[in-house]
């Protein structure tokens, strides 16, 4: 894992409740201090809860290492990069990784709405280039987007899918377009949405203008009808 953020630990946490080994990387030791305490919040509250065992939360956090520099990388099969949502940072990470990892390892990405393309561009391997979007808390929530790059190889989709069920997730493969799957259905249900309140408002405002017509009406008909009873 490239980055600490909340989607990192999130992450991190996934690989570590599914038994694989992780080794979380970031620029600053504070930021990994703060990730490791945010991550022994989260099992010390699943062993209250009663949703694991004590020595399960050790487990678990035994499989995450944390360090500041790329040591170990090389020997992994996946290396997942969640750091700030700017299309140079991640660059830069991917252009870090180029000489380190192994030929085979899987480059994933977990942009939400930036160009797999561009980021692969700065990858010497753009097939090996994909995006993992895990939806926050990535812990908990379990629907993932997997998107190809135009350069993606299959063995890596697969490879990719594979590894999110193995972490209890539900897949969706996208398309590589400007947002997310998950964006995108929000935004549909949005404008719909507004849609119908536009459609009732202009009702709203029928009904009240029927019914001031209709009361105009009654009134008129009243005054017609008191003065033929006075005549």
């Amino acid at each position: 894992m490239v980055g600490v953020g909340t989607m990192g630990r999130g992450i991190a946490m996934c690989f570590a409740n599914a038994g694989i080994p992780v080794l979380l990387k970031d620029t600053k030791q504070e930021a990994l201090e703060a990730a490791i305490r945010t991550i022994e919040s989260s099992c010390r509250s699943s062993v209250q809860k009663g949703k694991i065992a004590a020595d399960e939360m050790e487990r678990r956090l035994a499989r995450i290492q944390t360090q500041l520099d790329y040591a170990g990388f090389d020997a992994a099969d996946i290396v997942v990069e969640a750091v700030f949502e700017n299309i140079e940072v991640k660059r830069a990470v991917f252009a870090e990784l180029d000489p380190i990892v192994k030929p085979r390892a899987v480059l994933a990405t977990n942009t939400s709405y930036l160009n797999i393309d561009e980021i692969a561009e700065a990858s010497a391997r753009p097939e090996r280039v994909i995006g993992l979007h895990f939806f926050g808390p990535a812990h908990v929530t379990r629907l993932v987007e997997v998107v190809p790059g135009r350069a993606t190889e299959g063995i890596v989709t697969d490879a990719a899918l594979d590894l999110a069920g193995r972490l209890g997730k539900v897949t969706v493969v996208a398309g590589n377009c400007p947002g997310s799957s998950g964006t995108a259905c929000s935004a549909c249900i949005g404008e719909r949405r507004n849609c119908c309140w536009r459609k009732e408002r202009r009702r709203v405002k029928w009904m009240r203008r029927w019914k001031n017509g209709a009361w105009r009406w009654a009134r008129s008909r009243c005054r017609i009808w008191r003065a033929s009873i006075s005549r």
